[in-house]
């Protein structure tokens, strides 16, 4: 097994509407398999564009991502929807809960798409997972009605519920307050630490990166900096 879980080559990504817009300007990253790093940078310089490729919700302009030695310009839209699904779990600042579904039903969700089927296996790893992220107690009341630090850690049981190889945060603390942020980032730890999973945090707040491994900055769709902290 390779050590390097996600490798892009100039990857580049252009919009067309209204007017052509160039976003990535050629970036070469490589993310190692089990390593935790944050992606900064201002408003506008690409980090959830740069995200969204990473994670196959779009697709490049020019070049290439490498995932597990996978070439995802390879794959066909429904092989791409079953990569995302499968090998990459998402975070989001808005956690994207269906209010009038249960805890637990939202976290079933990915494999529901997946399989069309819920398994008692996936029932019994989605209730585990719900104990694991400290939510355990809530799994049958409705999303809508339970805190924002809860929906967060909901969403993040949600994310691991496939086991995914990547986890793609974005900004997932910027709706919570500083005690809710300190445990999601504790809880993003664990998840790395304990799962080996690979985490890659995009965040505004040199704070929070200054908690993860690796910083790579962005500046106009352009990586300026990557240093390792650990």
């Amino acid at each position: 097994m390779g050590k390097m879980l996600v490798e892009t080559h100039h990857l580049v990504k252009d919009y067309l509407k209204p007017t052509r817009l160039r976003v990535l300007h050629g970036i070469d990253l490589q993310i190692e398999r089990g390593s935790f790093a944050s992606l900064i940078g201002a408003s506008g310089s690409g980090k959830s564009t740069l995200l969204h490729v990473l994670g196959a919700l779009d697709r490049p302009t020019e070049g290439d991502v490498i995932f597990d030695n996978v070439n995802l310009e390879d794959l066909s839209d429904d092989e791409l929807s079953d990569f995302r699904n499968l090998k990459v779990g998402f975070i989001f600042q808005f956690h994207y809960l269906l209010p009038e579904f249960s805890v637990l039903e939202n976290v079933l969700i990915p494999d529901l798409i997946h399989t069309d089927r819920e398994s008692p296996e996936v029932r019994k790893r989605a209730t585990e997972l719900l104990d694991y992220v400290g939510v355990g107690t809530i799994l049958d009341k409705s999303a809508g009605n339970i805190s924002g630090g809860e929906q967060q850690r909901t969403a993040i049981a949600r994310a691991l519920i496939n086991q995914p190889q990547l986890i793609l945060a974005d900004e997932p603390t910027g709706n919570l307050d500083s005690v809710n942020s300190d445990k999601v980032l504790e809880l993003l730890h664990k998840i790395n630490r304990e799962l080996g999973t690979t985490i890659l945090l995009v965040t505004h707040d040199r704070s929070l990166a200054d908690k993860t491994d690796r910083i790579i900055e962005l500046k106009d769709g352009k990586v300026i900096g990557d240093h390792l902290l650990k």
